[in-house]
C-alpha cells in the first residue's frame, strides 16, 4: 500500500475472508486501483490480481483500528485488552475487531465479559476466528467435545492455521486422546506460528 501510494496510485488495506480457492483463511492483502480497476495484490499468495472471493477494502480509520488491536510479543494482557477496546470504539461495526477483543478478554482472564460478548454476537457461520474463540471458551468451561468440534470446524474453514491446530491438540490431550493430540501438535509445525502465540 505504501509503495503504491509513493508512485501516485490509490491503494488500500484489505481483509480477505474467502480466498480464491474457496477457503476462509482470514488475512490481509492490498488493493491497488489502476485505471479505475481494482486489483488485489497478495504477498502471501505471491499473486498480483488474485481473484479472492470475499474481502473487505478498509478505509484508513479501519486500518488503524486493525493494527491497534494486533497482539504484541510479551505484552501485558491488560494493555492488549485496553488497545482492543479502543479499536472497537473506533470501529464498532468491524466484525473481526469484536472477536479479537473477545480473545484479548480471555487472555486477560475476563471470561464472563468474553462469554457475554459471544452471546451477543451473530457471527458468520464461515468465520474461522469465531469458531476458534468459541472453542477457547468451551475449553475454559471444560466442554471438551464442544471445543474439539469448534476447533475442527475452524480448521475446515482455514486448514493452514497453526495456532488452531495447537488448540485442537490441547483439547485432544485433555480428553486423553494422546495419539490425536500428538498428531495435531506435529501438524501445527507445518504452518505459520507467530511469535505471540495468538489464536487469532
Amino acid at each position: 500500500v505504501a509503495r503504491a501510494g509513493a508512485v501516485g496510485l490509490k491503494a488500500y488495506y484489505v481483509l480477505v475472508e474467502e480466498d480464491c480457492d474457496g477457503r476462509w483463511p482470514l488475512h490481509a492483502c492490498a488493493c491497488v486501483f489502476i485505471e479505475n480497476k481494482a486489483l488485489l495484490v497478495d504477498p502471501l499468495y505471491r499473486w498480483f490480481g488474485v481473484p479472492h472471493r470475499k474481502f473487505m477494502i478498509l478505509d484508513d480509520l479501519q486500518t488503524v483500528a486493525i493494527y491497534l488491536a494486533g497482539p504484541r510479543p510479551d505484552e501485558n494482557p491488560s494493555i492488549h485488552r485496553s488497545r482492543c477496546q479502543t479499536a472497537c470504539k473506533l470501529e464498532p461495526d468491524t466484525k473481526i475487531l469484536r472477536f479479537i477483543l473477545i480473545a484479548a478478554l480471555m487472555n486477560d482472564n475476563q471470561w464472563s465479559e468474553a462469554q457475554s460478548m459471544v452471546a451477543a454476537s451473530t457471527p458468520d457461520p464461515h468465520d474461522s476466528v469465531a469458531c476458534c474463540v468459541k472453542a477457547q471458551l468451551a475449553m475454559h468451561d471444560n466442554k471438551l467435545e464442544e471445543a474439539v468440534g469448534q476447533f475442527e470446524k475452524s480448521l475446515h474453514l482455514n486448514p493452514d492455521d497453526g495456532p488452531t491446530r495447537i488448540g485442537l491438540g490441547e483439547a485432544y490431550w485433555r480428553q486423553g486422546r494422546l495419539i490425536d493430540a500428538r498428531e495435531s501438535f506435529r501438524s501445527a509445525l507445518r504452518y505459520f506460528l507467530d511469535e505471540t502465540g495468538a489464536m487469532y
